[in-house]
């Protein structure tokens, strides 16, 4: 497998890898071009998201970062303190999917 990371500033709106949420324009993101064997694609991620799955995966990221919806809520929560965004983008996910209210 090989992959190229660029930073970019989003021109367009963009869809998270990790937690699944909008990338908005004007926001600098993480953008993987991968080619395993004949496959290739894109993987696009907040800078955040990308930080949280790389301490989450203890720094094993060679074949790749495992998307942080792989990982249980909980595991995500303990890291409130240090990823507060990315936590607040988790729990507004799982709220929506549930029905919840917002609070």
């Amino acid at each position: 497998m090989h992959y190229w990371t660029e930073t970019p500033v989003a021109r367009k709106p963009h869809r998270c890898d990790h937690c699944g949420r909008d990338i908005p324009p004007g926001c600098k993101y993480l953008r993987q071009r991968v080619i395993d064997g004949g496959d290739t694609w894109v993987f696009r991620s907040h800078e955040d998201c990308h930080e949280l799955a790389v301490e989450l995966m203890d720094g094993d990221f060679l074949d790749g970062v495992s998307p942080l919806h792989d990982y249980c809520s909980n595991e995500i929560a303990e890291w409130r303190g240090f990823y507060p965004h990315v936590v607040c983008r988790f729990d507004l996910s799982r709220q929506l999917r549930n029905g919840e209210d917002r609070p």
